[in-house]
């Protein structure tokens, strides 16, 4: 009987010491997984400058756009002040 409660006793500490390393283990992984809750830094950095992109095609759209309307108004011409003549 001695016998057999040594070989449980010593497949007992045997399972004890795997559940803790599994435990340490599982610990790991979740801080982990905890660190990666968001975007990869590469993805969140591509869509930054995706985002970018697009913010400068705006810009770029809305500035030719000032410049297609000042092209097509007349110059406003100068006014001579009453009483003066184009004249030396």
């Amino acid at each position: 009987m001695t016998k057999r409660l040594e070989t449980t006793l010593t497949t007992v500490r045997a399972a004890e010491r795997a559940a803790a390393e599994q435990s340490g283990s599982a610990k790991t992984l979740e801080q982990q997984l905890a660190r990666m809750d968001g975007p990869p830094a590469s993805l969140a950095a591509q869509q930054a400058w995706k985002a970018a992109t697009q913010r400068e095609a705006a810009l770029q759209a809305k500035l030719d756009r000032f410049a297609g309307e000042a092209k097509a108004k007349p110059a406003a011409k100068k006014r001579r002040p009453p009483g003066a003549s184009g004249f030396s």
